[in-house]
């Protein structure tokens, strides 16, 4: 089984549960349920503990191959830079990526 929602639908499929009556159990929507299975939307993490407590699944599971990506060469080569860096100079550089992080979502 691959991605997190193909996961959630066989759980949700298994425990023989609609959409509909996942998505009220969750106090959600359908479409918010079917937009996660068909992998256009991640749940936040209060509706990701939601879908385990009612489908008494573990996040764990659901997020098994999400959990075990392979780091990048480009993140590699940024983790030994950090790395090499003072604790004062990784807190300016954690800053700065903050505010980066924070105009770049608009």
């Amino acid at each position: 089984m691959g991605s997190f929602g193909e996961r959630l639908r066989s759980v949700r499929l298994e425990k023989g549960l609609t959409q509909n009556q996942l998505a009220k159990s969750c106090d959600t929507s359908a479409g918010l349920i079917r937009h996660i299975e068909k992998s256009r939307r991640i749940p936040s993490y209060a509706l990701l503990l939601t879908l385990c407590n009612v489908l008494n699944t573990s996040p764990e599971y659901l997020m098994q191959d999400e959990l075990s990506l392979q780091p990048s060469d480009d993140t590699e080569e940024v983790l030994k830079i950090i790395n090499q860096l003072t604790p004062a100079n990784t807190k300016v550089l954690k800053d700065v990526m903050k505010t980066w992080a924070g105009h770049l979502k608009g």
